[in-house]
């Protein structure tokens, strides 16, 4: 069994939201988090520390789980699968909607000519803390890139992590309130979110409460030492860690960030040596066991910055698949 972990989250009041340009979206935070844009840039360090929590963001940048092993697919997680749900059998609304799970609103959208007889990719995507679900919409924009792929994604209103593993748990049952009302394909499912909503998809991967074909969490708040306490989940998992030099609430040199994503190397048995950083400053670590792979992403913005690698995620969703 597991040991108890408790999450302490920080709260925030979301003050401006503005849709301006994909590298633009703001939000200030009450917790230390600030507002305006960021770039990428800089590469992973560490050091130690134990709290965890989360607060809301700015976006800015360019361009699982429980028992189930990991396959590769296309770069663009395939089409939907014909066939995968009886007609009649999934009723949620084609054009989307909006319902009710672990007590908040989980908002819905679908892709252009979606067919409920056809098994969809999915992403559910976790808020900040003090954000609606519409507001996490607005934030990271992955809406036009995930109708764009063929995905159904989700955006759920803020659960906080600050009641740890059950407050975890509950929040992971917003996957199934969505699969259940809409065609999904089980064996893509996916989750990201920023700051408590990392947190809350982290720690869903690593409890194994959901299963997962990959992870993209960002700014989250679990550090090195508490990962460990947590442990690793049952089966390999494929990670795109993202998170940023300039987080002041949850800073690299506390060990948050980069030491997690070498955490998740060494849980997922791959080699110890990451590569180069790329053009959107990911290093991969490879030789995974089941061909999974760890991604970790540094940027250089403040906490409240999504990192706006909303391309590369799907590239990296694309590419798994759960058994």
């Amino acid at each position: 069994m597991k040991p108890v972990i408790v999450f302490v989250a920080g709260a925030v009041a979301l003050q401006a939201c503005s849709a301006s340009s994909p590298a633009g979206q703001s939000w200030s935070s009450d917790n230390g988090g600030g507002s305006g844009s960021g770039s990428s840039s800089g590469a992973g360090s560490s050091g130690t520390s134990s709290s965890s929590g989360s607060s809301g963001g700015t976006k800015s940048g360019s361009s699982s789980s429980g028992g189930s092993g990991q396959g590769t697919g296309s770069a663009d997680a395939g089409g939907p699968v014909p066939g995968a749900c009886a007609a009649g059998a999934k009723t949620g609304n084609p054009m989307g909607g909006t319902l009710m799970a672990a007590g908040v609103n989980v908002v819905v959208r679908t892709p252009p000519g979606y067919d409920a007889t056809k098994g969809y990719p999915f992403v559910m995507v976790y808020a900040p803390a003090g954000a609606m679900a519409t507001d996490s919409e607005s934030f990271t924009m992955l809406t036009p890139e995930a109708q764009q792929r063929g995905y159904v994604i989700a955006y759920a209103d803020n659960i906080s992590a600050s009641g740890g593993p059950s407050a975890v748990q509950q929040a992971s049952t917003t996957i199934p309130a969505v699969t259940d009302k809409w065609c999904i394909d089980p064996k893509r499912v996916y989750a990201t979110g920023h700051s408590d909503g990392g947190t809350v998809t982290e720690a869903i991967g690593a409890y194994g409460y959901a299963t997962l074909a990959a992870i993209a969490p960002s700014a989250t708040g679990i550090d090195s030492p508490t990962f460990m306490q947590i442990g690793c989940p049952k089966a390999p998992l494929p990670v795109m860690d993202m998170h940023s030099s300039g987080d002041d609430l949850f800073p690299i040199s506390m060990a948050f960030g980069a030491d997690v994503a070498k955490d998740w190397a060494q849980c997922d048995k791959c080699g110890s040596t990451p590569s180069m950083p790329d053009s959107n400053n990911c290093v991969r670590y490879t030789g995974c066991a089941s061909g999974v792979e760890v991604q970790y992403c540094q940027g250089s913005a403040p906490h409240p910055t999504w990192p706006g690698l909303n391309t590369a995620i799907f590239d990296f969703f694309g590419r798994f698949t759960a058994r």
